[in-house]
């Protein structure tokens, strides 16, 4: 394969466009590529990342035929590579015209492009990176020593509701919901500080100490603004707010990316989730929702209940927190 590396000059928003219409056609690509939530994504500390290099290679035709981020963050001196804020899935976006090659042309033309972006990896310090779930082919880092790990998500197909209500084991709860006279609203900036306050008071039960709640709200206040994300609250039989939820999407899915309910309150979440799921079908008309990572075993056991097929994604790892974690285990 003869292709051209090039780095994306971050001003220039018209190469910034083509990039997002790139997310948007690749299979790999997600909301959490998109060029106005990782710019916008700057961490407070060091475990979040606070620059970004984008990558897209070019064709003979000046084709884009894949794309990536370097995200980084500095200590001692260093550049470290670290995920974003809130961004479970990153890594390379492939063109949807390689995906349409045979076979093995495409898994040859794919390692190709793993074996430049990991030329890419190597000038930084790699602390952790993720890829969306859709980038399966890890031997390339593998054969390059990486530490590799898989972790999994939840995503449930809302394509037939009758099935969809079938493999649902929260029906009880959905059933009180209905009954009770809730109800879900859906918005954004309307809503946003109730849902913040929910969602701190739900931490806060929990003994849990919340994370950077303005960066939280700039990056979903952008999303919003690019049409990507929406609100939802659900309101008691007296119209008091109990619980929310934070929808992100793109062109391909809805992911549920936060949420917090009053305890006292035995059905109320699950009702939202459900109202979720419908909401994505009927009102976005997007067929997948996706539970964006379920690795707690506790939140797997919940989110198992709505019937959705689990769903490995694989992440780098520097070979000193794998000993660290190991070790605290």
């Amino acid at each position: 394969m003869n292709c051209q590396i090039n780095k994306l000059d971050l001003t220039n928003q018209e190469l910034l466009n083509k990039w997002d219409e790139f997310v948007d056609k690749s299979p790999e690509g997600t909301f959490y590529h998109k060029s106005y939530w990782l710019l916008n994504n700057i961490g407070s500390n060091f475990k979040s990342a606070q620059n970004y290099e984008f990558y897209y290679l070019t064709d003979k035709n000046n084709n884009w035929i894949a794309a990536f981020y370097i995200p980084t963050s500095k200590k001692f001196g260093k550049n470290f590579i670290v995920m974003p804020h809130m961004t479970p899935f990153g890594g390379v976006m492939i063109s949807p015209d390689i995906h349409k090659l045979t076979i093995s042309k495409k898994i040859g033309n794919i390692k190709e492009i793993n074996e430049i972006f990991i030329s890419k990896l190597k000038e930084k310090k790699l602390l952790y990176y993720s890829f969306s779930p859709e980038h399966t082919d890890m031997q390339p880092f593998i054969w390059n020593k990486y530490i590799t790990s898989v972790r999994y998500t939840y995503r449930v197909n809302l394509t037939d509701e009758k099935v969809l209500w079938s493999n649902l084991q929260e029906k009880t709860s959905v059933n009180k919901g209905n009954k009770s006279n809730c109800k879900i609203k859906w918005g954004f900036n309307e809503y946003i500080e109730t849902y913040f306050e929910l969602n701190d008071k739900s931490f806060n039960s929990q003994s849990v100490s919340n994370f950077d709640n303005e960066l939280t709200k700039k990056i979903l206040t952008e999303l919003n603004k690019n049409n990507n994300c929406v609100i939802g609250l659900v309101f008691d039989e007296n119209d008091t707010p109990i619980g929310g939820c934070v929808l992100a999407y793109d062109t391909k899915r809805a992911y549920y990316i936060m949420g917090g309910i009053d305890r006292s309150n035995n059905f109320g979440m699950s009702y939202l989730l459900w109202e979720s799921m419908l909401y994505t079908k009927n009102t976005l008309n997007l067929n997948t929702f996706d539970f964006e990572g379920s690795m707690i075993q506790s939140i797997e056991r919940y989110f198992r209940k709505f019937g959705g097929d689990l769903t490995p994604y694989y992440s780098l790892n520097n070979i000193l927190l794998v000993l660290k974690n190991a070790i605290k285990k």
